[in-house]
C-alpha cells in the first residue's frame, strides 16, 4: 500500500482511491522464498469482513516488471476483484496467493510497508491498529533489511 514501495518497482504508479473488498481479510500467510509471510487477501469466514487498501493506476509498460517482482506464476496469481470506493464499486486486478501456510509472520520492514501505506492513505484507524498488532520477525538479511528501511525512511 505504500506509494514509495510501489514506485520503487513501478515509477509511474499513482494512487487514485482507497476502498475495501468484502468477504476478505488481509493475511500474512503467503510463504515467501525467504521464509517470511507476505500479504494475501484471504477469503474470510464472515461475509461482512473487509480488507482495506489502495487502488493504483499503473503504466501498462511497467506491469510486467511488477508481475515479476510479485512472483506471478511463482506463488501469486493475478485475479479480478471489485473494490468498494467512495465513488462506487470499481473493478481492479490484484495479486492473490496460490499457496498459503498457517503461522507465518512478516519481516518487520515488510509489515512497516503495509502499516505506513495504510497510514499514508488514511485507512480506518481500527484497521491500521490491527495491522500494527501483527507480530513480525527481524529479517536476518542485514543488507535487505537496510535497503527496505531506506525506502521507508524516504517515504
Amino acid at each position: 500500500m505504500l506509494t514509495a514501495r510501489l514506485r520503487a518497482r513501478t515509477p509511474g504508479a499513482r494512487p487514485v482511491a482507497t476502498g475495501y473488498v468484502t468477504a476478505r481479510r488481509l493475511a500474512f500467510h503467503k510463504l515467501s522464498i525467504d521464509g517470511s509471510g507476505k500479504c494475501d487477501l484471504a477469503v474470510a469466514a464472515d461475509d461482512a469482513s473487509r480488507a482495506y487498501g489502495v487502488l493504483y493506476v499503473l503504466d501498462p509498460g511497467e506491469v510486467p516488471a511488477l508481475d515479476c517482482a510479485e512472483g506471478v506464476g511463482h506463488g501469486y496469481r493475478k485475479d479480478a476483484i471489485s473494490i468498494v470506493t467512495s465513488a462506487g464499486v470499481v473493478p481492479a486486478m490484484t495479486y492473490l496467493a496460490d499457496r498459503t501456510q498457517r503461522g507465518l509472520r512478516p519481516y518487520g520492514w515488510y509489515k512497516a510497508f503495509v502499516v505506513h501505506g495504510a497510514v499514508e492513505h488514511g485507512l480506518p484507524e481500527p484497521y491500521v491498529a490491527s495491522l500494527r498488532a501483527t507480530d513480525a520477525l527481524v529479517d536476518p538479511d542485514v543488507a535487505r533489511r537496510a535497503r527496505n528501511r531506506a525506502i521507508l525512511a524516504g517515504a
